[in-house]
């Protein structure tokens, strides 16, 4: 078993590249209540020669605004390479948005990158990759994937990726107020009028 120690919240630092992909969960406060009455029952992971936070950005954000002067951690030895792709996987349970699944799809497409006409059937490496890949979002069907990253592109092409009304088609699919089907339709119909 390995060993929780209770560390100083204030020294542990965020990891930056689970900030960049999730967002405060809908049940935020529900968390911030059960941390608040029974404290941190779950240790933090973290990288012992960083001290980034590899599991536990929510936990610790919490135990900042609730002003606990000490959070349970447990250390583990992490290559700098490694990092994010540990910090990601963490977070496979999680109950995620469809805008935070489509930033993990493009993390992991990233981490795990094959240049469009490679042979992974010819190349035992990249055919690794790929199964690499595919096994980091397995989670969510080939066709879910498909979806979303039609979605991102039609209505990155058609408002731009920061603006306010690409954010609300994902808050619409989180809504229930749309399919993804019957968004990248509505999406694909809205680009050929436009």
């Amino acid at each position: 078993m390995e060993k929780v120690t209770l560390v100083e919240t204030g020294t542990l630092l965020k990891n930056p590249t689970t900030l960049g992909i999730y967002q405060a969960p809908k049940n935020y406060d529900a968390i911030r209540d059960s941390i608040l009455e029974t404290h941190i029952i779950e240790p933090l992971i973290v990288n012992k020669n960083t001290l980034v936070i590899i599991s536990g950005n929510l936990r610790h954000q919490i135990a900042e605004e609730l002003g606990f002067e000490k959070v349970p951690v447990i250390f583990r030895e992490v290559d700098e390479g490694d990092m994010d792709f540990i910090s990601i996987s963490s977070n496979q349970f999680r109950e995620k948005s469809h805008y935070e699944k489509l930033r993990e799809i493009e993390f992991f497409e990233q981490y795990y990158a094959i240049k469009k006409g490679d042979r992974t059937d010819l190349n035992p490496e990249l055919k690794q990759k790929k199964e690499q890949r595919e096994a980091a979002l397995s989670y969510m069907s080939g066709d879910t994937i498909d979806k979303l990253k039609s979605i991102n592109k039609l209505s990155t092409e058609l408002y731009g990726r920061d603006s306010r009304e690409y954010q609300k088609v994902f808050q619409k699919l989180d809504d229930g107020q749309s399919t993804l089907s019957g968004m990248n339709q509505h999406l694909i119909d809205l680009k050929k009028r436009k």
